[in-house]
């Protein structure tokens, strides 16, 4: 899109915008897992972001946690950093995490357990992770590896959905196309598929907007609509258009400022919505 910076001014932009607001980096043992204040984000993204950041540093300084991100990303699509994926789960306090009903979301990226249970032996399965994932709470929680392949299957599985029913499925995510394929699975997950379904398919002429432009966009239909107002799904309310964008845009924020020193190079993925259309969300919740 035309006059949007991008390559090494956009790197200089977004290093920039962080430096007054990370958070300096805290020692943090390989493998330790700092508990969040609290489980789900809450109405500022960057400010959830910057308080989750030590638990997300933990994850990527685990050598098997950051292996399996490396390794399975490419379940959800080509070109997502490492970063981002670990970020997915900002949500999950950790392996042994097992919510409760209705969807019993488990381990690192709250993968579901009756979803676990319908894939740990399929085809798919055992042809890209090589074996049956575990079936039992204490194995499941030890296997980072099946949390990771799991969780990325969950997603994929969420998008595919997300876009076939918005009448999108031309858009197949594609290396250019990665972070709108990212954020959709991770929004669609998290917020149910037929939310971002119906989002999306009142949001005219999405097809046409460049990839990295179009989750901009959904957001500028949704601050256009107003607190009362509705693009396919109402504004306003927890689990509605604006709470479930500000929710992405804790995610996205969560790798961004995870990627700011040991990964500079992932930086340039990331496009955070505009300042203005976060606070007119946040108004909007």
């Amino acid at each position: 899109m035309s006059g949007l910076p991008s390559g090494p001014m956009l790197v200089a932009i977004i290093f920039a915008s962080l430096a007054a607001s990370r958070p300096s980096n805290a020692s943090v043992s390989p493998g330790a897992d700092p508990q969040p204040p609290h489980p789900h984000p809450g109405l500022d993204p960057a400010a959830y972001a910057r308080a989750h950041l030590r638990m997300l540093e933990s994850r990527y300084q685990s050598s098997r946690i950051r292996a399996a991100a490396e390794r399975y990303r490419s379940v959800l699509g080509d070109g997502i950093p490492t970063t981002a994926i670990i970020a997915s789960g900002i949500t999950s306090m950790g392996p042994w995490e097992r919510g409760g009903p209705p969807d019993f979301a488990c381990g690192l990226y709250g993968t579901e357990w009756p979803y676990l249970m319908r894939i740990a032996h399929d085809a798919r399965t055992l042809r890209e992770f090589g074996r049956p994932l575990p079936t039992t709470p204490a194995t499941w929680a030890l296997d980072l590896e099946a949390q990771t392949y799991a969780g990325m299957r969950s997603y994929d599985r969420a998008l595919g959905i997300s876009l076939a029913a918005a009448g999108l499925q031309g858009l197949v995510p594609g290396t250019s196309e990665s972070q709108w394929a990212w954020r959709t699975a991770v929004s669609g997950y998290s917020s149910g598929p037929s939310r971002i379904q119906r989002l999306l398919r009142a949001v005219p002429g999405l097809s046409h907007v460049e990839s990295a432009a179009r989750w901009q966009t959904v957001a500028d239909a949704v601050v256009r609509a107003g607190p009362s107002g509705r693009v396919g799904i109402a504004v306003r309310g927890r689990w509605n258009a604006a709470y479930l964008l500000l929710r992405a845009e804790a995610r996205l924020l969560g790798g961004l400022y995870l990627a700011q020193e040991p990964v500079p190079s992932e930086v340039g993925w990331y496009r955070p919505l505009r300042r203005e259309t976060v606070e007119s969300l946040m108004a909007a919740t």
